[in-house]
């Protein structure tokens, strides 16, 4: 718990319930009935902790309109820089396109979290239709979708925040059957505030592994970085960049532009293109999905978010040509030295040796660009021989007494974990469910 975490008193009424209201919130006048915000407020006790100067009063307001997001874009944007460990995963831009793309059967509800009038912090939560044994189930959680390793709060006091959206969550018209809290940082920022979060509301949570994901930390320079890897694949990728140039002209392209603050937001259509191309040569199987190819879909999704990573400073595109032909592709995006990797393509035709001399070289570039490290999600694959390490996430779900099916769920995995020999569930992995979109790349690119 932060120290503005430890100040915050998280209480409902003297009954521990909340007060609810429809009134119009954090100044953004009124709104129409289909569109209108949803304000909860609750009240501390009378020798409760509060912030200095706040009379106590902690307020919360449900965003269920996509498109009256924009009016919080500043709010958004100054919450997110104040965020430990944030991701551009975080950021409206990306929600906004994930929500046009995929959101058309979920409902959002985006709470956001103040303490006497002031935004303290935001809470995307969406409640998602989701396939199982006993059917389809309303599920609460966060929109992430497995496109990258963690997502949590936003904001600079995460427990004070989770605290209230849950008890807002709990408060209000159950619209869903499940929550299901994916992508839990447990090692790095979490710090069990999930965990005490949905205990503190009355959630009883159970908890289990979600992900593995990959972490390659680059030292002070390409050298030093290099040597702490196995000399085994020092030796291959010698081999591979030595091989590759006897095939013809290898040039590597790497696009980042510094972002519209900085007056550098081009956005480098021809190199998108040819990132794109490969992604889409990868449809010739037939498959399809809702009527149009998996992959371009896909394609159409990370060209819209492209335009608005490059404004933001967090697009991060790499390219392998051969004989100026695109061979190999990475997609990250980048924030404060953390780049996570979205998507990596290699081309049909493309040579064995390709992928592992395009990540060589963009994390020898990553090194003169002072990285600090690159999250390769487990979708992706073992980068193996550039990892230097793991992380992992956890998932914590509630199962209502009051669901029937949900009990079956709890039931179901209780005798999971007795039949595996009562494992721990923090190292217990479960059978996961696939992504919604994104697609398990060929592994080639990462060797």
């Amino acid at each position: 718990m932060t120290s503005g975490d430890a100040n915050l008193g998280l209480w409902g009424d003297a009954a521990g319930n909340a007060r609810t209201d429809s009134t119009s919130v954090l100044g953004l006048g009124a709104a129409n009935p289909r569109n209108q915000s949803r304000r909860c407020t609750f009240s501390s006790p009378k020798n409760g902790n509060r912030l200095p100067g706040s009379p106590g009063m902690i307020s919360v307001a449900e965003f269920n309109d996509i498109d009256r997001l924009r009016d919080l874009r500043l709010l958004w944007k100054e919450l997110l820089g104040k965020t430990g460990g944030a991701s551009f995963f975080q950021s409206l831009d990306w929600l906004t396109n994930y929500w046009r793309h995929f959101g058309e059967n979920m409902k959002l509800r985006c709470l956001v979290v103040s303490v006497a009038g002031r935004p303290i912090g935001i809470v995307p939560f969406i409640v998602k239709h989701t396939a199982t044994h006993l059917g389809r189930v309303r599920v609460l959680t966060y929109p992430l979708d497995s496109w990258g390793a963690f997502y949590g709060p936003i904001g600079p006091h995460p427990a004070a925040t989770l605290n209230s959206a849950l008890r807002y969550i709990r408060a209000s018209r159950r619209d869903w059957e499940l929550i299901d809290l994916r992508y839990v940082d447990v090692n790095g920022t979490d710090r069990g505030r999930t965990r005490n979060a949905m205990r503190n509301v009355g959630l009883q949570s159970f908890t289990r592994h979600w992900n593995t994901d990959s972490l390659i930390e680059l030292g002070p320079n390409w050298t030093e970085f290099l040597a702490q890897l196995d000399p085994t694949h020092r030796k291959v990728y010698r081999c591979a960049e030595e091989r590759l140039e006897q095939l013809g002209h290898v040039e590597y392209v790497r696009h980042r532009p510094g972002g519209r603050i900085v007056g550098d937001d081009e956005t480098r259509d021809d190199l998108y293109d040819s990132f794109r191309s490969i992604l889409t040569s990868r449809s010739t199987d037939g498959r399809q999905d809702d009527g149009r190819n998996r992959f371009q879909r896909i394609g159409e999704f990370l060209s819209d978010v492209h335009g608005d990573a490059c404004r933001a400073g967090a697009a991060d595109l790499n390219l392998l040509f051969l004989d100026d032909r695109p061979v190999c592709a990475v997609y990250n995006y980048v924030l404060d030295g953390r780049v996570e990797t979205v998507s990596i393509e290699s081309a049909d035709d493309a040579p064995a040796e390709a992928g592992l001399v395009l990540m060589g070289r963009m994390l020898r570039d990553g090194c003169r660009r002072n990285d600090d490290v690159y999250v390769v999600a487990s979708r992706l694959g073992n980068p193996s021989g550039w990892q230097t390490s793991t992380t992992t996430s956890a998932r914590y779900t509630h199962f209502p007494v009051t669901v029937p099916r949900a009990q079956v769920f709890r039931l179901n995995q209780h005798l999971k974990r007795w039949f595996a020999g009562k494992k721990s569930p923090a190292t217990q992995p479960p059978k996961h469910e696939p992504a919604a979109d994104p697609v398990k790349p060929r592994l080639s690119v990462i060797n």
